[in-house]
């Protein structure tokens, strides 16, 4: 196995310029790896995204006017 580290825009990679990159005939299966840290830190990304698109939709809501407890006794008159 050739390990290449390399840059990766969301389309294409870049091998670091340090790095040398074998010369191949036709295509050739290849494993790509990213640090571990990056990948937590693309999910946490998404996490926020998600809670501010969350957020909005809350904001957006009206009031129901009812407190938790009411809403639970209601939710149990309807069984």
């Amino acid at each position: 196995m050739i390990a290449v580290q390399a840059t990766y825009d969301g389309k294409e990679f870049k091998p670091l310029p340090s790095e040398h990159v074998p010369e191949v005939s036709g295509e050739i299966p290849v494993t790509i790896l990213f640090p571990e840290e990056l990948v937590q830190a693309e999910k946490r990304k998404q996490l926020l995204e998600s809670a501010r698109r969350m957020r909005a939709l809350r904001d957006a809501m009206e009031p129901l006017g009812l407190t938790v407890a009411e809403l639970l006794e209601e939710g149990r008159r309807e069984r």
